[in-house]
């Protein structure tokens, strides 16, 4: 159970502090060391056990290339995200997932929409409960109604009152937890939802096991819009390369990413070692790097025989700062995300839905505004008519907001945004991306 972001923060640093206590003793190797671990009377057979780390960096494209320094510049930035306003279920279950974050009565005072900041779409979504309870409390005239739904199949239909116990289970907990008076909450049960998902996939059956949320005229489920600094590195991503001679078969490995005493992130596993690590920064946004110290790469090897081998690697961060370009009087970058989720399934018009997002992205614009706007969709259907559906949205966009619109692209299923393993994952990548860019001076 989740409280604040920044309660988050508070657990991730303790978290990652534990896990750095574990490799501080590694922390002084300038070059590979080799831990024989060796008994008298039971000698291991001579072997080698050598590693080392190379680090390139990845541009947007993926294309590799050599690097001396990490590169980190700060922007004012805002996000907009459209509210996907569904609960999706577990089949035949009326039990909420964990993955929705859920408080207690006494938590709920620490729950602050702004804070999301920095939190990826879909973990914004999975506050949804949180973010309509909280608005509910401050529009105490507002109200809501919950349409529980589901697939109609042997085991949904036959779990009597199924989809008005997944309603129900949703209004307890804003009531119990938020405090909402259920007279403000009305419930509805139904089969399939009224503009369903594909019943005849398991893709479509999963989506279709879900509670509506629905409000007039209240607010309730407007856009969520945050407001901080975003950090933009250069290159935006890091391959991270081991060389490894060994004679012996390896057991297990190791890979810690810090900065100045905070773990960013770790890998492990057994046996043998993966030819390379990409790191991307940008998803893990809470632990983003955020001072110019260095990055250090440090990897453990262990093989089969109990020989260690450890290596380290320092990579030179600079970092430019709002505050350093405000003293410099430097021209500075606002950079604003929009997120565009709300289009009906393998369809490319923008609909109604959508509408908020356009208007509120053309009122902002600057006659000095780049904008770019992409694409995507989930993994149901064909690359072909992925492709053409996603280049279809980004267009159709594009030509709504106007000229100041430099590129648009559609990448169908291509470097998929979320994952399309959960139904909310789904419906965030059937998306358009707006990215707007406006110099400062």
């Amino acid at each position: 159970m989740a409280m604040s972001m920044r309660s988050m923060w508070e657990r991730t640093v303790a978290i990652v502090t534990s896990m750095l206590f574990a490799v501080t003793s590694m922390a002084c190797f300038a070059q590979t060391t080799i831990d024989d671990h060796r008994k008298e009377d039971h000698p291991h057979p001579s072997g080698r056990l050598q590693i080392s780390l190379t680090t390139n960096g990845l541009d947007t494209a993926g294309h590799e290339h050599d690097i001396l320094r990490f590169e980190i510049e700060e922007f004012l930035s805002e996000q907009v995200n459209a509210l996907l306003p569904m609960i999706f279920f577990d089949r035949g279950k009326d039990v909420l997932p964990d993955r929705y974050v859920r408080r207690t009565a006494a938590e709920r005072t620490t729950f602050d929409e702004n804070e999301l900041f920095g939190s990826r779409p879909l973990d914004v979504y999975h506050e949804l409960l949180n973010i309509v309870g909280a608005r509910m409390r401050r529009k105490p005239a507002s109200k809501i109604t919950l349409t529980g739904c589901l697939m109609p199949d042997s085991i949904e239909t036959g779990a009597g009152g199924l989809a008005l116990r997944r309603a129900t289970r949703v209004r307890d907990y804003l009531t119990q937890v938020w405090g909402i008076d259920r007279r403000r909450i009305a419930i509805r049960s139904r089969g399939l939802p009224e503009r369903p998902s594909n019943p005849s996939s398991a893709d479509g059956q999963e989506e279709n096991r879900r509670v509506e949320i629905s409000s007039s005229g209240s607010c309730l489920l407007d856009l969520v819009n945050v407001r901080d600094t975003i950090r933009v590195s250069d290159p935006p991503r890091l391959r991270i390369r081991p060389s490894i001679v060994h004679d012996t078969a390896i057991a297990s490995w190791r890979l810690f990413i810090t900065q100045g005493g905070i773990v960013l992130d770790v890998r492990r596993g057994t046996g043998d070692v993966p030819e390379s690590f990409d790191w991307d920064p940008a998803a893990l946004p809470m632990i983003y790097p955020r001072t110019d110290q260095p990055l250090e790469m440090i990897m453990e090897v262990e093989d089969v025989e109990r020989r260690r081998a450890t290596t380290q690697m320092l990579l030179p961060v600079d970092l430019v700062s709002v505050r350093q370009k405000r003293e410099r009087t430097e021209g500075d970058m606002k950079i604003d995300e929009y997120g565009l989720i709300l289009f009906g399934f393998g369809r490319s018009d923008a609909g109604g839905a959508n509408k908020a997002i356009i208007d509120l992205i053309t009122s902002r614009l600057a006659p000095t505004s780049n904008v770019t706007v992409t694409g995507h969709t989930d993994r149901t259907g064909s690359d072909e008519v992925n492709l053409r559906i996603s280049s279809q949205r980004a267009e159709t966009i594009g030509r709504a907001i106007g000229p100041r619109v430099i590129d648009t692209r559609g990448y169908g299923t291509r470097n998929a945004l979320y994952t399309n393993d959960l139904p909310e994952g789904r419906f965030h990548n059937r998306t358009v991306r707006v990215h707007v860019e406006t110099p400062i001076r």
